[in-house]
């Protein structure tokens, strides 16, 4: 049978070992062939038969059951010498490279393996022309340290023969090695001590005779010497010499094959993907690609497809699988995305201050997320609406939307759309300056952009009184043409950009009536009237509130009259009435009259008044006079023993009260005083009446002094 009919019938049963070392791959096959048949069908689909290690060979020997054919032989050439594989052979030195040429540094050689060429044993002769001795039988025949052991009855003659000449093996004709401690020969040497055992010769004896010379006898050693031996390992990982045409399943290596796909023009249907050309003997290449729900499987000679007709969004897994007489080496493999699809009808459907809303319809094909991006961040969703937070109030901005695929490496088309955020409202908003027509409006303008403001008066029934806009750097506005005394509803709005507006802010507030005319005001001691004429148009509803100090005492409500009294009140004590609208319970500024009433005499119950105090005497013509808040004074200065009329009266305004009067003497600092008399008289006889002289001196002083000043008269 010739080597292409051999190798075509050849049924690869494959079994792949996986070796990390050196990144090989290790195959074994079942089929028997000649140890060049088995190289040659390595070499043609695989890289070669196995060269061995001390890091690979346990690996191997692991997952064979038999011995099977290795990349070693003696010489790589029948004659002994020349050069094959990836070095060169001399036929002096055997086994000195592998198959792959790779150099013989590690060897696992079986006891008594390999077996070397020995010299013929030397003739003893007793002459020239003696004739050789008979041979002596030794008493043993040499044997081997291991038994094989037939794996079938159908064991002849010619098959043991077989054996004894290759030596021990685990032979194509189902004979297997077993281990030596199982050897059923009784005479199985000791392979420490010696390859070789056999008996010693004994001694001949010569004799002369005239007979033909025989031929020598060949050592039983030299029946297992093969001239050009090739290697088999045993199933337990021991090597023995084998004749290269024994035919023995083998194990094949290959370098693993590494390439990669490289994938380009993806489109939202399309892509191009390419490959590396494999080792030499590739056939073709199939193409597998798994999508989605679809599956293509395609048998190609070149180095590229096109693929179509594919889903957008969706991720494919390509494989190329280099294909080496009928069996596949490592695939080429990559995953890539179709390009997704845009989204469609994207919509703002909300704005805030800070925020916007948009919306769409999620587009046809595949995809896994859509991404919004904005100026302030990237949101990434699955749902079909998503809110843009962290704006600032009052601006415009431009949004996308595009939707991606798992591992973020395609992205659709951008969809654009512009939106703007609403303006912030106004805070801290004032009413001042509150007359009968108008009103000064204030506020704080809000953060971010805003184009101006508008400004809005109603009345309590709604009806329009102002409405004017204000440009962004006013921060108040005069409301005028108010009618007076009314509830005015005040509105101010932030204005931006699109017709945005921010949230309005209100506040109520009231004009002040009319100013009132011919007021009357009727104090008594202890009471007080006022009367007035209402301004035109103007309410005649009032609350009129009486003021002490700053201090309400009473209140009135005044309802479609002129006029207000209050009574019971302290004398000579100035009130302040305060006329106010009585508009549901806002009580606005108003203007406001101070009256001063008084009364006749002064009351005990006087709050605050002032008080003139005069003392005064006839008597020396001299008086003094003071003002005082108090009820008490004093004057000093004043003269001893003189009689002093005290008068006190109540002061309101430029009005006095009646005065109440008090004499009183102060304290006499008395003094005695001498008087001398000379009494002359026409009648002696008148000044002899002493009595009548001294009445008439006390008459005297008593119609002069009286009781002005302290006297007596001794």
């Amino acid at each position: 049978m010739g080597k292409s009919s051999v190798l075509s019938a050849v049924l690869l049963l494959c079994t792949v070992l996986m070796h990390t070392d050196a990144e090989q791959e290790y195959f074994t096959l079942s089929t028997n062939l000649t140890w060049e048949e088995a190289r040659s069908h390595c070499q043609m689909c695989f890289s070669d038969l196995v060269t061995l290690t001390p890091f690979n060979i346990r690996n191997i020997s692991q997952r064979i059951s038999s011995a099977h054919w290795i990349g070693l032989r003696k010489y790589f050439n029948s004659t002994g010498n020349g050069t094959t594989g990836n070095g060169t052979t001399n036929s002096s030195v055997p086994w000195t490279q592998w198959a792959d040429g790779a150099p013989l540094v590690f060897q696992n050689w079986y006891p008594g393996w390999p077996v070397f060429k020995s010299p013929l044993p030397k003739i003893e002769c007793c002459s020239c022309s003696c004739t050789c001795p008979a041979r002596v039988s030794p008493t043993s025949a040499p044997t081997r340290g291991y038994t094989e052991s037939p794996d079938s009855n159908n064991t002849d003659a010619s098959t043991t023969d077989a054996i004894l000449r290759h030596g021990p093996s685990e032979s194509p004709a189902g004979y297997r090695i077993t281990d030596p401690t199982d050897a059923t020969t009784p005479d199985a040497p000791d392979t420490t001590q010696s390859h070789w055992v056999s008996t010693p010769p004994t001694p001949i004896a010569s004799t002369c005779e005239r007979s033909p010379m025989l031929p020598p006898i060949v050592p039983e050693e030299l029946q297992n010497y093969v001239e050009d031996s090739c290697v088999a390992m045993l199933s337990f990982g021991p090597w023995v010499e084998r004749d290269c045409s024994d035919p023995l399943p083998f194990i094949c290596y290959e370098d693993r094959f590494y390439g990669e796909v490289n994938v380009s023009g993806i489109t939202a249907t399309s892509a191009s993907v390419a490959w590396q050309r494999g080792p030499d003997g590739i056939s073709h290449y199939r193409l597998h690609v798994v999508g989605g729900n679809e599956t293509w499987v395609q048998n190609l000679t070149e180095l590229s497809r096109d693929l179509d007709r594919l889903t957008p969004g969706t991720g494919y897994s390509v494989e190329v699988f280099a294909v080496k007489c009928g069996r596949d080496l490592n695939p080429q493999t990559t995953i890539f995305y179709t390009t997704p699809e845009e989204v469609q009808d994207l919509n703002v459907v909300k704005v805030t201050e800070r925020s916007v809303t948009l919306n769409w319809t999620e587009p046809e094909g595949q995809f896994d997320f859509f991404l919004v991006k904005s100026p302030s961040d990237d949101v990434e969703v699955t749902t079909e609406e998503a809110e843009v937070k962290n704006l600032m109030p009052g601006g415009c901005f431009t949004f996308s939307v595009l939707t991606g695929v798992q591992d973020r490496s395609r992205w659709s088309e951008a969809s654009p759309i512009a939106a703007c955020t609403k303006p912030e409202k106004v805070s801290d908003l004032k009413v001042s300056d509150n007359t009968n027509m108008s009103l000064v409006l204030s506020w704080t303008p809000p953060e971010g952009n805003f184009t101006g403001f508008q400004v809005v008066a109603l009345s309590v029934n709604k009806t329009l009184l102002f409405n004017e806009t204000r440009g962004r750097g006013e921060t108040s506005a005069v409301v005028t043409g108010l009618p007076n005394g009314s509830e005015i509803r005040l509105f101010v709005t932030a204005l931006g950009r699109d017709g945005l507006r921010g949230d309005t802010v209100s506040d109520v507030d009231f004009t002040a009536p009319g100013p009132i005319s011919h007021l009357v005001v009727v104090t008594k001691d202890t009471s007080l009237n006022a009367d007035w004429k209402p301004a035109e148009g103007g309410p005649l509803t009032f609350t009129t509130e009486l003021l002490w100090e700053k201090t309400v005492v009473k209140t009135k409500d005044v309802v479609n009259e002129t006029s207000v009294m209050f009574d019971t009140l302290n004398t000579t004590t100035e009130y302040t009435v305060v006329w106010l609208l009585l508009l549901e319970t806002l009580l606005p500024k108003m203007s406001k009259w101070t009256p001063s009433p008084y009364t006749g005499a002064p009351p005990p119950n006087v709050t605050k008044a002032t008080y003139l105090v005069e003392v005064r005497s006839g008597f020396w013509n001299e008086s003094f006079q003071s003002e005082t808040q108090k009820t008490t004074f004093t004057f000093d200065r004043l003269r001893s023993g003189t009689n002093y009329t005290c008068e006190v009266m109540t002061q309101a305004g430029d009005d006095k009260s009646p005065p109440v009067n008090l004499t009183e003497m102060t304290v006499a600092d008395k003094v005695e005083i001498g008087l001398s008399m000379m009494c002359s008289s026409a009648d002696s006889l008148q000044c002899e009446n002493e009595t009548k002289v001294m009445k008439e001196i006390h008459d005297y002083l008593e119609s002069n002094l009286k009781e002005h000043i302290f006297w007596k008269f001794n």
